[in-house]
């Protein structure tokens, strides 16, 4: 192998562990950085990240088949994590909220809070999708969808198991990031909330996060707040001090 392939093989697993959230903190934060500071590096991102994901969904594919008995299956979705509008409404009572709270205070106040929003809002990066899905292959299709961004797609699919699932803490978790990811803050409440009672879920320390997040672009700021405090996720006390 030359050098120039060894640094294509090496490209090429440095993205995959990035998009499986498999780097420690530091190594992302530097690709984050040379993402957003190197137009030619996040270029062959891209187009590495769709060949990664167009290989996860050739396998899910070939093994349909394979699945097509199992997917009605009672197995449940938590068993997979062990591998470790929006337009404003208000226009319509505009009178009273100029009345009440001052027109110029309502809007810098919006403003604000969908700025820190968009400033600390990074979806989480899901879960590797090139294993075996047993008896799962709904939920890992949705999960390639999810991946490449295609959140109403991989809402639609989630929502085909949730009836039978609707307690998994995988399947809420997740439901959820995608509903926030998709601009539905509200949607994304009503999920990640059914994660806040199962303490021993992995997803336990970064449901009370992104459920900060939920509130906060919903325009709940008190409620935003508290759901930080019981984050223990770094990014919570940033967002508590830009809050106060």
């Amino acid at each position: 192998m030359n050098h120039k392939e060894a640094m294509s093989v090496q490209f090429l697993e440095d993205a995959e562990r990035y998009l499986n959230g498999a780097m420690t903190l530091p190594e992302k934060t530097a690709y984050d950085e040379k993402l957003n500071t190197d137009p030619a590096f996040r270029s062959q991102f891209e187009k590495t990240k769709a060949l990664i994901l167009g290989i996860e969904s050739a396998v899910l594919k070939e093994q349909l088949d394979a699945f097509h008995n199992t997917m009605e299956s009672e197995t449940p979705v938590r068993a997979l994590r062990q591998t470790n509008k929006s337009t404003y409404i208000w226009l319509g009572i505009a009178a009273s909220i100029i009345a009440v709270l001052g027109i110029f205070l309502f809007f810098n106040k919006s403003t604000s809070t969908d700025q820190l929003f968009a400033a600390h809002f990074v979806p989480d990066p899901g879960l590797p999708t090139t294993m075996s899905t047993s008896g799962n292959y709904t939920f890992y299709d949705g999960m390639v969808n999810y991946k490449r961004e295609e959140y109403t797609v991989a809402i639609t699919k989630w929502k085909s198991l949730y009836t039978k699932k609707s307690d998994n803490d995988t399947l809420n978790y997740f439901l959820g990031m995608a509903q926030l990811a998709n601009n539905n803050p509200e949607e994304a409440i009503v999920y990640l909330q059914e994660v806040l009672p199962q303490k021993e879920s992995m997803f336990y320390n970064d449901v009370h996060y992104y459920l900060g997040l939920a509130y906060l672009k919903a325009g709940a700021v008190e409620k935003a707040k508290r759901a930080f405090q019981e984050s223990k996720k770094a990014e919570s006390n940033k967002i508590l001090t830009e809050l106060n």
